[in-house]
């Protein structure tokens, strides 16, 4: 019989709480954001699931619903990479930055405003939502439009 020393067989943990608890790739994070379930659905439509599941650290500045709205872009990996930087960035690293290039080749600026971290004229919204491959972060606006 094997030794049960140390297992107390009384403790159990609920799934719904293990799920909860687990880090995904960007793509599995992203799927569970509700906030940024129109992003994601660009993302599936287009085929680059896989662009967030790849090796690597990366930060992704997820546009959220209302920063998209009705006008989904015209490239949609075009669209990503702008919203995507080589690298885990958590919101302290940000704060210490005065502008960041994203994949796409694109500089964006970084302000602070008060406590707020900009990131052209978006504004993160949710910081910091780890990744197994980086860290994601929610924003108020796409970044398309704040290149330079």
């Amino acid at each position: 019989m094997a030794s049960q020393e140390g297992i107390n067989q009384d403790q159990t943990v609920d799934a719904g709480i293990d799920d909860k608890l687990q880090t995904h790739d960007m793509a599995g994070t992203l799927a569970r954001l509700k906030e940024c379930s129109l992003f994601y659905e660009i993302i599936e439509k287009a085929g680059l699931h896989g662009a967030l599941g790849r090796s690597g650290l990366y930060t992704l500045f997820a546009p959220s619903n209302a920063a998209i709205g009705n006008h989904p872009p015209g490239d949609p990996l075009q669209y990503l990479e702008r919203h995507m930087l080589s690298g885990a960035m958590r919101s302290e690293d940000l704060r210490g930055l005065q502008s960041v290039k994203t994949t796409a080749g694109t500089t964006l600026p970084v302000s602070l405003h008060g406590t707020a971290i900009h990131i052209g004229s978006a504004t993160v919204q949710r910081a910091d939502v780890p990744c197994t491959n980086g860290v994601l972060h929610v924003v108020s606006a796409s970044l398309t439009d704040t290149a330079r």
